[in-house]
């Protein structure tokens, strides 16, 4: 029996929620388009305001008891604040406190808009046991409790044998709500949103283009660029490049195993260090290997997909790459 999978989120302890468990339903469905948005880190302008600017903001807010409270007071306020809804909340208060706080008004948008940015995520599937080597934080009574569902077939024999596919049961939302959704959420539709999704539209670096993606993997220091994947015949998503190499397993992976708990995130091409190694080609040869495996093709000729097998992973790709901002 072909085993299922799930792509997990290590650090999150969340998996993606299933439409097609098997590997090949995995890599041909639309699933890795959740992942996709979660991972894609926004470009943001870094420049602050000019000290004199800064004052004079500081002025004509003064009203603010905020901006009058001594400095290492107000940091002290802003260290306590517990999510990134909270951060853009109080940056909202005042044209000071928002140039102020850039920094952190930057932290809480990519909170908010890439959660899996450098998280360790692991393609598993159901013959695994135990944890990756580089994985042990969960061990000795570490792990988050499952909460257990009698309707669900999982026992504790079974979470306890194979924690990483059996003991998760937080799923990652379908679509991952947008900056506007989480602050109506939090600010129950404040008038300030509209404000705020100006002024975070100023600092985006690229407002509204579509400029290609590259998957970093910040552990291997590697790179796949979907440039690179969607000129190939199999024109996957980003994520594909991620479920190929993160594979774990008690059996034989169809691909490789050596990104296994690696950190990913998803940034432009400006954001790849020097020194970093392009494995785009490594990828696609990969990614073509498994889905042709995956799907049982026996009439094949030198690996060529059929024009049934092109069209949905055209249509695949087209719709998984909508992330990209």
């Amino acid at each position: 029996m072909r085993q299922c999978w799930h792509l997990v989120n290590f650090d999150k302890w969340t998996t993606v929620l299933p439409r097609g468990a098997k590997t090949c339903q995995f890599i041909t469905s639309l699933d890795g388009a959740e992942v996709l948005g979660s991972l894609a880190v926004p470009d943001l302008n870094g420049a602050l305001s000019p000290e004199s600017e800064l004052a004079r903001s500081r002025e004509h807010n003064l009203a603010s008891r905020l901006v009058t409270l001594p400095q290492e007071i107000f940091d002290d306020i802003v260290a306590e604040l517990p999510d990134a809804e909270y951060v853009l909340s109080l940056a909202l208060t005042c044209s000071y406190l928002w140039r102020v706080l850039l920094p952190n008004v930057k932290g809480a948008i990519i909170a908010i808009e890439a959660p899996w940015a450098g998280d360790r995520l692991i393609f598993v599937g159901d013959y695994a046991r135990g944890f990756p080597p580089n994985c042990k934080d969960y061990e000795n009574g570490n792990m988050p409790e499952r909460e257990m569902d009698p309707g669900d077939g999982v026992d504790a024999e079974m979470v306890n044998e194979n924690p990483l596919y059996f003991g998760i049961n937080r799923c990652i939302l379908p679509r991952w709500p947008s900056l506007e959704v989480v602050m109506k959420d939090q600010a129950w539709d404040c008038p300030d949103i509209q404000l705020l999704l100006r002024l975070v539209t100023m600092l985006r670096s690229h407002p509204g283009s579509k400029r290609p993606g590259v998957l970093r993997n910040l552990t291997k220091q590697q790179y796949v660029l979907d440039s690179k994947l969607a000129e190939s015949k199999y024109p996957y998503s980003l994520v594909e490049a991620i479920v190929v190499r993160t594979q774990w397993t008690e059996s034989a992976a169809d691909g490789l195993d050596d990104w296994v708990g690696d950190r990913f995130d998803i940034r432009s091409i400006e954001h790849v260090p020097e020194g970093w190694t392009d494995v785009s080609d490594e990828a696609i040869d990969l990614i073509g290997n498994a889905a042709i495996r995956s799907l049982r093709i026996l009439d094949l000729e030198d690996w060529e997909l059929t024009s049934y097998q092109v069209e949905l992973t055209s249509y695949q790709a087209e719709h998984s790459r909508a992330w990209i901002k």
